[in-house]
């Protein structure tokens, strides 16, 4: 599988008004491809470090872009009444593809 195999979502999220993730809620991850166990493997740790330290979307892409992970819109897949959205993430580097993180995103300055 190439990137150029992958259609490109819609936007990338360092070009949008930055948000927070509500960790307080259930989050999850899917991944449709071959290769979806090494990318939610991969991926777990970086997830674990943003739960930690409660990045906002723009400081958790710029701090792992040099590492090829990048964040973007996933419309097609819609928000839930609750809030409930997905980020697709896109992975560059080591392992490549891309996997779907369910979250509630909350303006900034909206999480205690």
């Amino acid at each position: 599988m190439t990137m150029e195999q992958i259609n490109q979502p819609d936007m990338n999220w360092l070009d949008m008004p930055d948000m927070a993730v509500n960790f307080d809620v259930t989050t999850s991850c899917s991944c449709a491809l071959k290769n979806a166990d090494e990318l939610l493997h991969y991926f777990l740790p970086y997830l674990e470090e943003w739960n930690r330290n409660r990045y906002s979307i723009h400081e958790f892409a710029k701090k792992h872009a040099d590492k090829g992970i990048s964040l973007w819109t996933a419309n097609e897949v819609k928000k839930t009444e609750s809030g409930f959205s997905a980020i697709q993430v896109f992975l560059e580097g080591d392992v490549k593809g891309y996997l779907f993180f369910h979250c509630q995103l909350l303006p900034l300055g909206t999480l205690q």
